[in-house]
């Protein structure tokens, strides 16, 4: 029916729950870079215009993606607490939320979305070209709800090769859509820049119809149609999850604040900025699958009050830590300029993307040590200091130093130093954070 994580070797299980989500958030963001890939195709006018509508996007869902966290631990403690009722309501309201999510979400998109884009300086052919991407992206929004919650519920059984196993065919299938949208062939004309949305659309339903499938297999979901719409678990799961949903809407307001200022500076620094990002991504991956064995081991065992295995649990992936920043650093640092040129040959955008991905190299560490705390923190259903880190790394410091930079007109390093302080700072407070907690924790279960 579920993994037992409150028991067993930890070591395998972190590897066990945190390769496959590696694995198959390496497909989601190759993804992500073949639709920059074909983008390119298109432009350098295009290329800026998606890495927009990526920030934009991901705003707009980060709503989802932070609420369906929190059905990942309650989904979690309630296994650990051997009960199986509670687990299987949880479930089901998760999805009567995610049902509420999409309509909502897709309702302020329809009205807001030309408005947000011309707050961050678009206009022209970039301005149009982002337009007609996102018009069609919206079209799928509630196929991403409903695939980010059901991942949500797997992870928390102790499944996370489910996810990527439709990971790695959505990129398979996403190169095939894309590839004949954009270029054209077999009798369709190239659909420009709407193509990549359309097939992204159309992987995603996919996606979802695969992840919802897997969830009516399995033990825990016989008998689930039973359960119906629980007003106070719809609450537990939304508190649970607001902490998490604000930190990423902290995150887009820090990519849209960058994006901001870097648009005045120039089209190409955005660009540059949107090719860097992707690349880091790739760094970064190991790091997503450790945040994600966190949130279901911790959940578990918070569930089980397993306060020793926990302590165990973090000692062991600070060590994993280590290894993924060394290799990444490697990766990013002495091969940017090499990986920045598969997206474009613009000597410009070249330039400024390879020192973004060389200054984020330094920034590995710290950007991983971050997501497993932010994890910890969701995990032992503690997630409202997730929200006041975000603020301090996402919007306070960035405001000011960006701000800074822009009043004395100084050059782009500047910004692209004010994200390394920024996070930096947050990452020493959220290891002080974790370490309190589990602390107070190990107290507990001594007293």
């Amino acid at each position: 029916m579920h993994q037992d994580l409150t028991n067993g070797n930890i070591k395998q299980q972190i590897k066990s729950i945190g390769i496959p989500a590696s694995v198959g958030f390496f497909f989601y963001t190759m993804f992500n870079i073949t639709d920059m890939y074909y983008a390119g195709h298109l432009g350098s006018s295009a290329i800026a215009s998606l890495a927009l509508c990526g920030v934009v996007f991901f705003t707009i869902i980060s709503v989802a993606s932070g609420l369906s966290k929190g059905a990942t631990a309650l989904v979690g403690n309630a296994i650990g607490e051997e009960d199986i009722k509670k687990a299987q309501s949880t479930i089901v309201n998760s999805f009567y939320l995610a049902t509420f999510l999409s309509l909502f979400l897709y309702i302020f998109a329809y009205f807001y979305m030309e408005v947000i884009f011309t707050f961050t300086n678009a206009n022209g052919e970039y301005l149009k070209n982002a337009l007609l991407y996102i018009n069609v992206i919206f079209y799928g929004v509630g196929f991403y709800i409903f695939t980010f919650f059901s991942n949500s519920i797997l992870i928390a059984l102790g499944d996370s090769k489910s996810f990527r196993n439709v990971l790695v065919l959505n990129f398979f299938l996403n190169i095939i859509l894309t590839s004949w949208f954009v270029l054209g062939g077999f009798g369709l004309e190239s659909m420009g820049i709407e193509g990549i949305a359309l097939a992204t659309v159309i992987v995603e339903f996919f996606a979802m119809s695969f992840l919802l499938y897997k969830i009516s297999t399995l033990k825990i979901s016989q008998n689930i149609s039973s359960y119906k719409i629980d007003f106070k678990i719809l609450y537990d799961l939304f508190i649970q999850g607001l902490p998490t949903t604000a930190n990423n809407l902290l995150m887009s307001s820090g990519a849209f604040t960058l994006m901001y200022f870097l648009s005045s500076l120039g089209e190409h620094y955005v660009s540059a900025y949107g090719i860097g990002i992707r690349i880091e991504q790739i760094a970064l991956l190991p790091g997503i699958g450790l945040s994600v064995a966190i949130a279901a081991m911790v959940s578990q065992n918070n569930g089980a009050k397993n306060y020793r295995r926990i302590k165990d649990i973090m000692s062991q992936t600070y060590k994993f830590v280590v290894f993924i920043f060394l290799f990444g650093f490697v990766f990013m640092y002495f091969l940017a300029s090499y990986l920045a040129s598969y997206f474009t040959n613009d000597i410009n955008i070249l330039n400024e993307a390879s020192i973004y991905i060389k200054i984020n190299a330094v920034l590995l560490y710290a950007y991983i040590i971050i997501f497993i705390n932010v994890s910890f923190l969701q995990a032992i259903k503690r997630p409202k200091m997730i929200f006041y880190i975000g603020l301090l790394r996402q919007v306070i410091l960035p405001i000011i130093l960006y701000s800074l930079a822009s009043y004395y007109d100084m050059d782009v390093m500047y910004y692209w130093m004010a994200t390394f302080i920024s996070v930096s700072v947050a990452t020493v407070y959220i290891h002080y954070l974790q370490k309190q907690y589990l602390k107070e924790m190990l107290y507990e279960s001594i007293s």
